[in-house]
C-alpha cells in the first residue's frame, strides 16, 4: 500500500526535476503503476504463506503461469496500447497469480488464517481511495496527506487487533 501512494501521490512531483523535460507527460503513466503496485502487494502477503505452509511447488507452477501470460498479454497489447499495455498486462498477469495464490492457499488452510492480512489491505486501499475521491476538490497535498493517514491509521489498527488477539490467545489479557 506504501509504495502504490509512493506512486500516485510522490513519484510524479519528481519526475520533472530529476529525468528533465523530456519526460513530461510520463506522470500519469507511474500513477497508473500504484494500481499494479497493489495487486503486487497482495502477491506480496501470499507468497510467504504459501511458502511456510509447504507450497513450494505450487508457487512456482502459478509464477510460471503467470509469467507465460505476462509475456503473451505483453506481445498483444504493447503494438496497440504501448506502456499502458505494459501496464494492463502487468495487472492481469498479477491479478491472475494472486487468484490462483488464494485458491491454493484455501484449499491448504483455513479461512481465518487468510482474513486478517487481506482485511487490512482492502480494508487500507479501498478507505484511502474513498478519502482521495472525496478530497478531488482539495489539493493534492491534502489528497496524499489524508491518504497516507488513513493508511498507517488502518495498518496500525490492524497491528493493534493482532497484538490483542494474541494475548487472549496466550491467556494474558
Amino acid at each position: 500500500g506504501g509504495v502504490a501512494w509512493g506512486l500516485y501521490f510522490v513519484a510524479p512531483a519528481f519526475i520533472i526535476p530529476v529525468f528533465g523535460e523530456k519526460f513530461v507527460g510520463t506522470q500519469s503513466v507511474v500513477q497508473m503503476m500504484s494500481a499494479v503496485a497493489v495487486v503486487q502487494a497482495a502477491e506480496a502477503i501470499m507468497w510467504p504463506l504459501l511458502l511456510a505452509a509447504g507450497l513450494h511447488g505450487p508457487r512456482l507452477r502459478i509464477i510460471v503461469i503467470g509469467t507465460i501470460l505476462n509475456v503473451i498479454l505483453n506481445a498483444v497489447l504493447i503494438p496497440r496500447l504501448g506502456i499502458s499495455g505494459v501496464l494492463l498486462a502487468s495487472g492481469v498477469s498479477l491479478a491472475l497469480i494472486v487468484t490462483l495464490f488464494a485458491a491454493t492457499l484455501r484449499a491448504a488452510l483455513p479461512i481465518r488464517a487468510l482474513a486478517r492480512p487481506f482485511a487490512a489491505l482492502l480494508g487500507s486501499v479501498a478507505l484511502a481511495a474513498a478519502l482521495a475521491w472525496l478530497a478531488t476538490a482539495q489539493s493534492f497535498l491534502t489528497q496524499a496527506s489524508a491518504c497516507i493517514v488513513l493508511f498507517l491509521g488502518v495498518v496500525a489498527l490492524n497491528y493493534w487487533y493482532g497484538a490483542r488477539a494474541d494475548l487472549r490467545r496466550a491467556g494474558t489479557a
